[in-house]
């Protein structure tokens, strides 16, 4: 279906084919469109659709400084009782609903006298509600940014319980395979012969038949241990011992590889984390926070670090409030 503005714009078009010249029906048509005002500029369309959004979007909240330039002006006056407000609301009613006379309208001015006496316990109440609306969304916004916190934390301690796991398990392992190493060190020890012949017969073929034995099995083990072996003697393992053994800050240092530890410490103070990026030249690019814990990456002789700071953010804060006094 055809709207009203399009069935005026075909009603002009129409009309000026009809009686105007034929040599330019285009630039005729688009003449008696602008003659008829059926047209409008990108500019005006953009405005009027800002117009709209203006009248229909829900009015802002008072800004803190506006709010204080309110309080000043109200001083003492306290806020509009429930009553007064439903007095008010029948009163505006009155205003738009009775019947206005053409001559002096004294009725509407009595009502609009006695709303306009009674406005600063409005405004007060209206402030107060503002009040209360913005410490109700800063303690939503404190709160999940806990919830964040909390969750990272738990994230955290869940892979580190899992870490743990695997790192028992191949402690028990380890220490299973070098009882079989002690085992079999003490039978060579012993000089225990395979042979089946009784020991005067096979006094030439002894260390040789044990060793035949053995040699294989401890081959086997011995490439079994020597990669966790190597991990306990890298220079990522000695640096974890090092920071473990003599920093108080640190709460868990972890052997990712022969290169690589992460390191979590819980700094008493903001300085104390500082010293703590200095130290080990944490690149600025990686430091991100996530609630109360703060990562970053950098680099210690040789080893890759992976800097976890626990409460951080609470330091910087407290840091920054102790400036601003």
């Amino acid at each position: 279906m055809m709207s009203e503005l399009a069935s005026s714009a075909l009603r002009v078009i129409n009309a000026a084919w009809q009686h105007g010249p034929s040599y330019d029906l285009a630039a005729q048509a688009a003449f008696a469109l602008e003659s008829a005002h059926l047209l409008q500029s990108s500019e005006t369309a953009a405005e009027l659709e800002r117009l709209r959004e203006r009248a229909t979007a829900t009015p802002a909240a008072l800004p803190p400084e506006q709010r204080a330039a309110i309080a000043a002006h109200l001083a003492t006056v306290k806020p509009a009782s429930t009553q007064l407000v439903a007095g008010l609301a029948k009163a505006v009613h009155d205003v738009r609903e009775h019947e206005h006379p053409q001559w002096e309208d004294l009725y509407c001015l009595n009502l609009l006298s006695y709303m306009g006496e009674r406005m600063g316990p409005v405004l007060r109440r209206l402030l107060d509600a503002e009040a209360r609306v913005a410490a109700l969304e800063t303690d939503l916004t404190v709160k999940r940014q806990y919830a964040e916190a909390a969750a990272t934390v738990a994230e955290l301690v869940q892979q580190r319980g899992e870490r743990m796991k695997v790192e028992n398990a191949l402690r028990d392992e380890v220490e299973e395979l070098r009882s079989r190493v002690a085992e079999l060190e003490a039978r060579i020890a012993a000089e225990e012969c395979c042979c089946p012949e009784p020991a005067p017969l096979c006094e030439g073929c002894r260390c040789r038949c044990h060793a035949q034995e053995a040699a294989p099995l401890a081959d086997g083990i011995t490439q079994r241990i020597a990669p966790v072996q190597a991990l306990r003697e890298s220079p990522a393992a000695h640096l974890a011992g090092l920071l473990s053994g003599s920093q108080p800050d640190v709460t868990a240092a972890e052997v990712l590889d022969d290169r690589t530890i992460r390191l979590t410490v819980r700094p008493h103070d903001y300085t104390a984390w500082r010293d703590w990026l200095t130290r080990l030249r944490v690149d600025v690019a990686t430091i991100t926070a996530r609630g109360a814990v703060t990562t970053g990456t950098g680099e210690h002789q040789g080893v890759t670090v992976h800097l976890l700071g626990e409460g951080v953010t609470g330091l910087m804060l407290a840091a920054r409030d102790g400036e601003d006094r």
